[in-house]
């Protein structure tokens, strides 16, 4: 599977999103 800059971004604001959820 190739991930593109655009769906890492998207990966990194959910991971982002659910770390603060998380908290």
């Amino acid at each position: 599977e190739i991930f593109t800059q655009e769906v890492i971004t998207q990966e990194a604001k959910r991971i982002t999103e659910l770390s603060h959820n998380k908290c």
